[in-house]
Parts: structure tokens; C-alpha cells; sequence
């Protein structure tokens, strides 16, 4: 190779025959091993090369047992306030709301209150997607039905529609219930 002097310094591998690493730098990453690994060099070679790999492949999986943790995070503190951990996401997407994983678990830790408001803004933006369309299908049917007419295909269950609507007036509550706390906060009773 062209590699020049400082470079395979640099990395501490040598242009042996068979591209392995100098005795020195294979007995340097295996200090600490128990028995043959850390003094015999076929052993240690072995050793370390297999570190090497496992060191790679386990930064991906950090990455993704971090994610996981967050998500469990998340999860515990949506349901603190009533939401599933998907339903708690798909309302911050419909709210705009761009705030990652890691950021939330850690509001969801340290920062409840604010976590809170960030479940309610989620809750908020689910109620307007999903509670008024089966309030406005339940009024058709009914006002079909008064009519005479043939009644429009349910869109959903009458339980249903009443916990959407108990859900609404929850909503409607949570959201007076911040505004007096709000002004509370700004000094106006």
C-alpha cells in the first residue's frame, strides 16, 4: 500500500503479510483479558480481533436499546395522562409538534409539567381529527331518523360516539382547566 509512515501509526496496525496488527498493539488491546488472551499472541489475536467486531455491531445496538428505553419512557408518562405511547406520537404529528424521543423521555423524567402540556397539546389535536366527525355523523343519523328517512350507515358504535364525546368534554375541560392556570400564573383571577 501507499500508506505512509504516520498513517499506519496513526492507526496502529502494521503492513504485515496476512494485514494483521504488530504484536505490541494486539498485547496493548488485550491487557485485562483472563488467561492465554492477554499473553499468548494467537490467542490474544483472536481475542481482540473478535472485540474488534462485537465493538462495532454493539454501537448499533446501543443505539437501539436507547431508543427502546426512551420509547418506555414516553410510554409511562403518556399513560400517566391517560394516552397509549402510539397515540401520544400520532397526536404530536398532527399537532406539528417535531420533538424527539430522547428530548421527551427526558421531559417525561424530569419535567413533568411540561411533559403534561406536551400530552395535552397531543390529546387536543386527536379530539379535533377524530372526536367532531363522529359527533357530526351521530347529529346526521339521528336528524335522519326524526325525519323518517333512511339513516346513513353507522360510522360507529353509539358507545362509541358517547365515550368520543365524553372524551371531548374531558378535552374541553383539560383546556379551561390550563387557561385558569394560565391567567392564574400572569395574576389575573
Amino acid at each position: 500500500s501507499d500508506l505512509g509512515e504516520q498513517e499506519i501509526e496513526r492507526r496502529g496496525r502494521s503492513l504485515q503479510p496476512g494485514g494483521g496488527m504488530k504484536r505490541e498493539r494486539v498485547f496493548e488491546l488485550a491487557k485485562g483479558y483472563r488467561g492465554k488472551a492477554k499473553n499468548a499472541f494467537r490467542v490474544a489475536h483472536q481475542q481482540v480481533m473478535g472485540a474488534l467486531q462485537n465493538q462495532y455491531s454493539d454501537r448499533k445496538v446501543r443505539k437501539r436499546e436507547m431508543r427502546s428505553l426512551w420509547i418506555e419512557r414516553i410510554n409511562a408518562g403518556a399513560r400517566e395522562h391517560g394516552l397509549k405511547y402510539g397515540d401520544f406520537i400520532h397526536g404530536m404529528a398532527l399537532a406539528n409538534m417535531e420533538v424527539d424521543r430522547k428530548v421527551l423521555a427526558d421531559l417525561a423524567v424530569t419535567e413533568p409539567i411540561s411533559f403534561k402540556d406536551i400530552v395535552l397539546t397531543s390529546k387536543e389535536a386527536l379530539m379535533a381529527k377524530y372526536a367532531q366527525p363522529a359527533m357530526e355523523a351521530l347529529g346526521a343519523r339521528e336528524a335522519a331518523l326524526a325525519a323518517g328517512e333512511r339513516p346513513p350507515p353507522r360510522p360507529m358504535s353509539a358507545a362509541n360516539a358517547g365515550r368520543a364525546a365524553a372524551a371531548a368534554a374531558k378535552v374541553q375541560m383539560a383546556i379551561a382547566r390550563k387557561a385558569a392556570i394560565a391567567a392564574e400564573m400572569r395574576g389575573g383571577v
